[in-house]
């Protein structure tokens, strides 16, 4: 049965955290799991909400879920994430399906929320390819599509963006990792710099030269 883990967390190191966000997927991904929302400083709809982030994950069994945060791959990056937050985890059981009444009418299942017209990637976190002027933006599609050619756009005050040209579309079950074609010298750090991790980026057709997908 599939389980979800939560982790409201602070963030007092963000290099520290830094790190074990970089190692995170390849690890996460060998046992089944998928990033379902994370989000920075979720707004609270009822009390307090004091943590300055908040990570949804699932796996299909809690014996998985375990064997993840049990592995010897996991502890040896799971000593960032501990230098660099204070974390609150939990893990909790899906409830079973309800059995239909008999006579209830057959129904199709509604298609998840899109934002017509918009292609809408949420941010996990930013690591460096090796070597040049490439970085890989590890990430969850909101909405719309995803396709190398296109422009991903990030902001970076209240009226100003920067375009960065997708380059590849790495797709992995419940996440997606984007090539980032960062053209000027000092596009990398400066990218890097901007802590985009939990932000709503949105990806446009290039006018100018088309999209390759």
């Amino acid at each position: 049965m599939t389980v979800y883990i939560i982790n409201n967390m602070t963030v007092h190191d963000q290099e520290e955290y830094r790190k074990y966000v970089k190692d995170f997927m390849p690890v996460f991904e060998r046992f089944g799991g998928q990033i379902l929302a994370v989000q920075n400083a979720p707004s609270a709809v009822e009390g307090t909400w004091p943590f300055d982030r908040t990570v949804l994950l699932s796996f299909p069994t809690r014996e998985a879920a375990l064997q993840w945060s049990n592995s010897p791959q996991y502890r040896a990056i799971a000593v960032h994430r501990r230098a660099g937050t204070t974390s609150n985890v939990v893990i909790l059981d899906a409830l079973p399906p309800m059995p239909a009444p008999d006579d209830a009418p057959a129904q199709q299942t509604p298609s998840p929320a899109r934002s017509p017209g918009k292609n809408v990637v949420r941010c996990i976190s930013v690591e460096r390819e090796s070597g040049g002027n490439t970085l890989v933006l590890h990430g969850v599609i909101e909405s719309g599509i995803v396709a190398a050619g296109m422009l991903l756009h990030i902001p970076f005050n209240s009226t100003l963006d920067m375009s960065v040209r997708i380059l590849d579309v790495r797709l992995q079950p419940g996440s997606v990792s984007l090539v980032l074609d960062c053209e000027e010298e000092d596009g990398p750090d400066f990218v890097e710099g901007l802590n985009l991790a939990g932000d709503r980026l949105e990806l446009r057709v290039d006018e100018e030269h088309g999209s390759d997908g």
